[in-house]
């Protein structure tokens, strides 16, 4: 199993501009229990470098998956998931705040989790077992 994860409005608080600290939290048990944790992001590569700088994200991902070219809701930037994680389509759980990009996941067979709070957020990887 593996985990995908937005960077913003999941990660990053853009109200407050800084990393979501429950969120990190929830990120770093979940990485503590093994499971591989992959940003799956719209951000530009040059706005990553950008952000690693200023938030040291990347400290709590094995990876990152983006394409300047194709961005989420566009099938083509999930055609890529299985090469470039080495997991297969139903092995992953995708969180993003955009029920239209969690739809498209879905239509892969991802597992999609609609990003509403860390709450929720904490309720669902708690159904799936994860926590």
């Amino acid at each position: 199993m593996i985990i995908l994860v937005d960077f913003s409005n999941v990660l990053l608080d853009v109200e407050k501009w800084e990393l979501d600290k429950e969120v990190v939290s929830l990120l770093i048990k979940l990485g503590r229990r093994g499971y591989p944790l992959y940003l799956f992001t719209n951000v530009p590569s040059v706005k990553l470098e950008v952000y690693e700088k200023e938030f040291r994200y990347m400290q709590y991902f094995d990876g990152i998956i983006h394409d300047d070219r194709y961005i989420k809701p566009n099938p083509q930037a999930y055609e890529m998931l299985e090469e470039q994680t080495g997991y297969k389509y139903e092995d992953m759980i995708f969180i993003d705040n955009s029920k239209q990009n969690i739809k498209v996941g879905e239509s892969f067979g991802i597992k999609g989790i609609l990003y509403i709070g860390v709450e929720d957020l904490r309720k669902e990887l708690n159904k799936l077992n994860l926590l």
